[in-house]
C-alpha cells in the first residue's frame, strides 16, 4: 500500500511538499500539485492506508559518525512512545560514503520509515536523494534548504559566552575559529564568530582582526594557533575558542607559557565534550544537551512521517545558561583574590549552557 513516502518519490518531490499539496496550501506551485495528484492517482493511494503502512515499517535509522550515547538515548525515549525502534549506522564523514549508505537504506526500505542524520557533511544532493525515499530530519549545523535540521543557536551562546568574559573585566578577546573555507565546518564557524563579533559591539569593544585565529578544528591546531597570538605580544586577556579541541590546545600553549588560567588570560571553549571535563585547570565551555536535541529531532521526524508539515525548517533547541560562582569568568565577584590562599586552592569549574 502506497505511503506519503512512495508518492513523494514518483512525483520527484519531499514527503513534506506532498503534505502540503494534500492540504492544497498556496505554498506548492501548481505543477508540483499536478505531479503529486497524478502519483497519488496512479499509486491508488488512499489518507486511511498512512498508518496502516507504517505500521510495517517501525524503525528509525540514525546515519552518524559518532554514536554519542546522550543523543541515542534521547532519541530512543522519544520514538519508543511511538512504537519505532531505532537502528544506528555509524559511518565515515565522506560523502561517498554516505551515498554506500543510502543503497543499504534503499535496501532496509520496507523496514524503515524515517532518518536522522547527526555529525556528517553532507551536500544537498544527498540529502534530497534520501527525501526521495524517507523522511529526514538532520541534527546539527547545515545550510540545506527545504530540510528540517534541529540544532542550537550558534550566534546566541557564544555571544552570551563572551559577554560573560566582558562582564569579568576581559577587553582583548581573542578569537580561535575554523577555517571558513572548509565546508565541514564553516557554517557553525561563522555562527559562532558572528556571535563573538555581537558581544564585542554590545560591550563597546572594537574588533581586532589581529587577535583572530583561524586554522583546523583540533588540539594541535589549538596549540599552535595560541603560540602564535602570544609571539604577537598583543596583551590578550581571553581567548575564545569555538571549540573545546581547539580550547585544549590553548590550555597546554599558556601551560607551556607558565601563563595562568584564568587569572592571566581567561579560555573558553565550546561543546562541553568529555575530554574537556578532565582538563587542568577545568575548561568553561557551553554544553551541548544532546538527549534533549535527539528527543526533539525524534519527534519532529515521527510527526513527518505521519504527514506532518512545519514551516520553519531550522528549529533551534531553547537553551538557559547554568552559572557556578566560582566559574572563572565570574570569579572575582566572589573571592578576594589579595588572598593568596584562596588563589591557590581556586578550582575554576565549568559553566554550560543546557539545551532544553
Amino acid at each position: 500500500m502506497a505511503t506519503i513516502v512512495d508518492i513523494a518519490k514518483k512525483a520527484g518531490v519531499s514527503p513534506a511538499t506532498v503534505s502540503r499539496a494534500l492540504k492544497n496550501s498556496a505554498a506548492v506551485s501548481e505543477e508540483k500539485k499536478q505531479r503529486i495528484f497524478d502519483a497519488v492517482k496512479a499509486l491508488d493511494y488512499k489518507t486511511e492506508k498512512v498508518h496502516k503502512s507504517c505500521e510495517d515499517r517501525q524503525r528509525i535509522v540514525l546515519i552518524t559518525n559518532m554514536a554519542d550515547i546522550d543523543l541515542i538515548n534521547g532519541i530512543e525515549s522519544a520514538i519508543k512512545e511511538k512504537g519505532y525502534s531505532l537502528l544506528v549506522i555509524t559511518v565515515g564523514i565522506e560523502i561517498q560514503t554516505m551515498a554506500e549508505v543510502y543503497d543499504q537504506l534503499i535496501c532496509l526500505k520496507q523496514f524503515v520509515s524515517g532518518v536522522l542524520i547527526y555529525g556528517l557533511f553532507c551536500d544537498e544532493k544527498i540529502i534530497k536523494t534520501i527525501k526521495k525515499d524517507f523522511a529526514v530530519v538532520v541534527l546539527g549545523d547545515n545550510e540545506m534548504c527545504g530540510t528540517y535540521i534541529v540544532g542550537i543557536d550558534n550566534i546566541a551562546a557564544s555571544r552570551e559566552m563572551v559577554n560573560g568574559i566582558i562582564k569579568r573585566g576581559c577587553k582583548r578577546i581573542a578569537l580561535i575559529t575554523g577555517d571558513q573555507k572548509n565546508a565541514r565546518v564553516r557554517t557553525f564557524s561563522y555562527e559562532r564568530e558572528i556571535g563573538y563579533m555581537k558581544a564585542l559591539l554590545e560591550g563597546g569593544i572594537k574588533y581586532d582582526p589581529g587577535i583572530v585565529m583561524t586554522g583546523a578544528i583540533t588540539e594541535d591546531a589549538g596549540y599552535e594557533l595560541t603560540k602564535k597570538l602570544l609571539d604577537k605580544n598583543c596583551g590578550i586577556d581571553a581567548i575564545f575558542c569555538i571549540s573545546d579541541a581547539i580550547a585544549l590546545g590553548c590550555l597546554q600553549a599558556l601551560h607551556e607559557r607558565n601563563i595562568a588560567v584564568p587569572k592571566d588570560i581567561a579560555v573558553c571553549g565550546f561543546d562541553n565534550t568529555r575530554a574537556s571535563k578532565w582538563s587542568i585547570p577545568r575548561l568553561t565551555t557551553i554544553e551541548q544537551n544532546l538527549n534533549e536535541s535527539g528527543a526533539r529531532a525524534a519527534q519532529l521526524l515521527c510527526s513527518l512521517i505521519h504527514g506532518g508539515d512545519y514551516e520553519n525548517c531550522k528549529i533551534y533547541v531553547k537553551n538557559r545558561i547554568t552559572e557556578n560562582l566560582c566559574n572563572p569568568i565570574f570569579y572575582c565577584a566572589y573571592l578576594n583574590m589579595n588572598d593568596a590562599r584562596a588563589q591557590r586552592s581556586f578550582d575554576p569549574t565549568l559553566i554550560s549552557y543546557e539545551y532544553i
